[in-house]
């Protein structure tokens, strides 16, 4: 059975590839620790996403649609 591009077995991310990131999303106060839970997002967090999001859509709405071909 062929699985195309699939790789042949798991491969698991570097630690720092998901530390880091996190990190400075704590610098920049989007992420906030949770205690013995991980981290969430703060409220300014959820807001950036929010108007991220907005643009986005709106972005998308302003695009003329392509012809399904």
């Amino acid at each position: 059975m062929s699985h195309g591009n699939r790789p042949a077995h798991h491969v698991p991310a570097g630690g720092s590839a998901i530390r880091e990131p996190l990190q400075q999303l704590q610098k920049a106060e989007l992420v906030a620790v949770d205690g013995k839970k991980g981290r969430k997002l703060t409220r300014e967090g959820i807001a950036l996403l929010n108007r991220t999001a907005a643009e986005v859509v709106k972005e998308l709405k302003v695009q003329p649609q392509e012809a399904p071909s």
